[in-house]
């Protein structure tokens, strides 16, 4: 039984987009949980400007090899142009994986 999963993250502009692409993941089964925390104070630089703007973070567990997947739907669904998507492989306890690969269990 594998134990490793993936945890991603992304950032949205409004409470609702967030709601809008956890709950479409899910129902896709493309991942297993998604959190939604927020508004956070973000910074950063675009188009050579430093921004400084609430967002909310989205938290994503997935079996890792639907990364891409991940990333294709949240592309989709995102109102910003570029939107943040980093994740990266976890270990986890071997019943929390058991139940990122089989969530009906």
């Amino acid at each position: 039984m594998k134990t490793n999963v993936g945890i991603g993250l992304t950032t949205c502009p409004n409470a609702l987009n967030a709601k809008m692409i956890v709950r479409s993941l899910l129902e896709s089964k493309i991942v297993s949980c998604g959190q939604v925390e927020g508004p956070i104070l973000s910074f950063y630089t675009w188009e050579n400007e430093q921004v400084e703007c609430e967002e909310w973070r989205v938290v994503l567990k997935f079996k890792i090899e639907n990364h891409r997947e991940v990333l294709n739907q949240i592309k989709t669904q995102h109102e910003y142009d570029v939107p943040q998507w980093v994740y990266w492989e976890s270990s986890s306890s071997k019943e929390y994986a058991q139940w990122i690969y089989d969530p009906s269990t």
